[in-house]
């Protein structure tokens, strides 16, 4: 039984390695001006006891101020056509929820910061255009 321990031990701490090297190709693809899917990469990367769906990035039917930031941010991607700059995403946050009142650096920095760990999590792509910026797409 000591054996057995001791194998899924190791067993696991590989797995976080690999893990943790598929990240690292994944950054490196888009580094490079590459485009992912994260698909595939999403079932491998699945944090043991949850489902791909639950990794899903829901795209709510309609807008609403009480919506989770992850979710206002999918359905502003969704009317955006599927995929957007931060500055339009943060354009559409506005128009779709006027009475904000975070200021607009504010905004935009918080988006930044959720659109990037989303795509860390799986749960958007990204593509870098020529200028350096980060385009994001919703997964389907």
């Amino acid at each position: 039984m000591e054996n057995i321990d001791l194998i899924l031990r190791q067993l696991q701490t590989q797995q976080k390695a690999l893990i943790s090297q598929l990240k690292s190709i994944r950054h490196a693809i888009v580094g490079f001006g590459g485009e992912l899917s994260n698909k595939d990469l999403q079932e491998l990367l699945n944090v043991e006891g949850e489902t791909p769906l639950e990794r899903l990035l829901i795209v709510p039917l309609a807008f609403s101020g009480d919506l989770p930031r992850t979710q206002k941010i999918a359905f502003a991607l969704k009317q955006l056509g599927g995929e957007g700059f931060v500055s339009e995403i943060v354009e559409k946050l506005r128009e779709l929820e006027p009475d904000l009142t975070v200021d607009e650096a504010k905004l935009k920095r918080n988006t930044t910061l959720l659109t990037s760990y989303l795509y860390r999590d799986g749960r958007l792509a990204v593509k870098k255009d020529a200028k350096n910026r980060y385009r994001y797409r919703l997964i389907e």
